[in-house]
């Protein structure tokens, strides 16, 4: 799980739509190969009427219990999963805790796993339980970014996020010339105090002016203040006029 990076939501629900896809013929496989051994109980629980029906209905009762073993109890990793690469974690990169597994059990469980089935977004209870999808085609972790300095005193340097002080997955980089405060500090004063700052969310670098003097420039732009803009296509961005980028 470590070395998978994170997923964003679009890329991650369509892989999710796929390996769903093969578990549901795995299941449906399984399911053919042992009704003839249970038949005769499965048809003495059903009306007559519905004797026809009895493999699918047979099918639809094992999701649950395949839904809690493969999510709950195995972690999130199921064979379709599994072949496709995919694991959870939370925001912070560790594994999901059982309660946050069985809060997405539940949420899949109310909806019978129908808001699971789309292309555009992560269903409900993933975004309920704080679900962040891996795989190892994903971008790497956002602690392997590095920082490196293009222009002022330090340009040509370079440092690893994850070397930063104060600086998680969690937790935003803050740049300004307010000692304390800011994990990248400066000393000219067309940088303000709390000048902006940047967070990582499901692999992508999102960047925040604060409402600075001279302003915050991605791709040239001044972006609005207090708007978070991803840097997901251009990293490079400039700080009154010192620019920088985001580097794996």
């Amino acid at each position: 799980m470590p070395s998978h990076g994170p997923l964003d939501p679009k890329p991650a629900a369509r892989l999710l739509f796929a390996a769903g896809v093969l578990d549901l013929l795995l299941l449906y496989v399984l399911a053919g190969m042992a009704y003839p051994a249970l038949k005769q109980p499965i048809t003495a629980l059903l009306p007559a009427s519905l004797d026809r029906f009895a493999l699918p209905i047979f099918f639809i009762v094992l999701l649950p219990p395949f839904w809690l073993i493969t999510d709950v109890l195995a972690g999130g990793y199921s064979p379709g999963r599994l072949a496709l690469g995919l694991g959870m974690s939370d925001s912070s990169g560790r594994h999901m805790s059982l309660p946050r597994r069985f809060t997405r059990f539940l949420g899949k469980l109310f909806c019978f796993g129908i808001s699971g089935l789309r292309f555009g977004s992560l269903s409900h209870y993933d975004r309920l339980a704080g679900t962040v999808w891996r795989c190892p085609m994903a971008p790497p972790p956002s602690t392997d970014l590095r920082l490196a300095f293009l222009t002022g005193k330090h340009k040509g340097r370079s440092i690893a996020l994850g070397k930063i002080p104060g600086f998680t997955p969690d937790q935003p980089l803050r740049f300004g010339r307010e000692r304390g405060w800011a994990q990248i500090t400066f000393d000219e004063e067309n940088i303000s105090k709390r000048h902006c700052e940047i967070v990582i969310r499901s692999g992508v670098p999102l960047i925040r002016d604060l409402g600075s003097t001279y302003g915050t420039l991605v791709n040239g732009r001044r972006i609005p203040p207090q708007k978070w803009v991803p840097l997901s296509n251009a990293r490079d961005f400039t700080l009154a006029d010192q620019r920088f980028t985001l580097r794996t």
